[in-house]
């Protein structure tokens, strides 16, 4: 046991460049830079739909916020929920999502639509109360900080206004992103997070979830099952790029 975890341990100090008992690591984020920049022409959307497809997630591709926000309403619109006496949706605030103005998109379903505040309510009148509506909704929307088309992942981070539990708790979950933040595979993304964490050391949150396509397990005799330990449907929506 100790063997492999030295083994593993060392594993992970040379990926992360990490200082070792023989000197610098092999894989230094510098080098990985140049590459990731080039595989930015490699167009991945393609990729990613193969990818997404595989892994059971629904990805539809949306040429401005407007048309973006439509394809939300209508996946509201069509959910069916299977426990809860209304539907309602919960949002991060994202300055991507704002521009959805998703309140006006929604506004004739009447379906409640709830943002995430800020800054964790400090009383517990209103942490009660964003919970309650966490609870209720049955659809999430978040951002992304990016897509990794190889294995149709997200990588989402913790900020203010962006809990978790909007991506967790909710029975569907919708994400949007920028056609520029798809990325090819996971070298392109850990070299970026690298340009980020020269340009600004806050830039690496306290934490990151990788989710690739809705929750699945196989434990009962083999046959997967969607939404045992989280959302049983994703929605990915990418914005296209002006020039695309």
């Amino acid at each position: 046991m100790t063997a492999n975890r030295e083994a593993f341990m060392a594993r992970v100090r040379t990926a992360l460049s990490a200082p070792t008992s023989h000197g610098r690591g092999a894989i230094a984020y510098a080098e990985l830079a140049p590459l990731a920049v080039a595989k930015r022409s490699d167009a991945p959307l393609e990729l990613l739909a193969e990818n997404a497809a595989a892994l059971n997630i629904q990805l539809q591709l949306a040429a401005d916020p407007a048309a973006a926000a439509a394809l939300i309403r209508r996946i509201a619109v069509e959910t069916e929920a299977e426990w809860a006496q209304q539907k309602a949706l919960v949002r991060w605030d994202d300055a991507l999502l704002n521009e959805l103005d998703l309140e006006t998109a929604l506004a004739d379903t009447g379906l409640p639509l709830y943002r995430a505040p800020l800054a964790a309510p400090v009383d517990t009148v209103a942490r009660d109360r964003f919970h309650r509506q966490l609870r209720s909704a049955v659809i999430g929307i978040t951002s992304a900080d990016y897509c990794v088309a190889d294995t149709a992942t997200l990588v989402l981070r913790n900020r203010p206004g962006q809990p978790g539990a909007v991506s967790l708790v909710p029975s569907v979950h919708v994400a949007v992103v920028r056609e520029s933040q798809v990325l090819v595979d996971f070298v392109s993304l850990y070299a970026e997070l690298a340009q980020e964490r020269r340009r600004d050391r806050e830039a690496l949150t306290g934490r990151m979830t990788f989710i690739s396509g809705p929750s699945k397990t196989g434990d009962i005799e083999l046959v997967i099952v969607h939404g045992a330990h989280g959302p049983r449907a994703l929605h990915l929506i990418v914005l296209r790029d002006p020039s695309a």
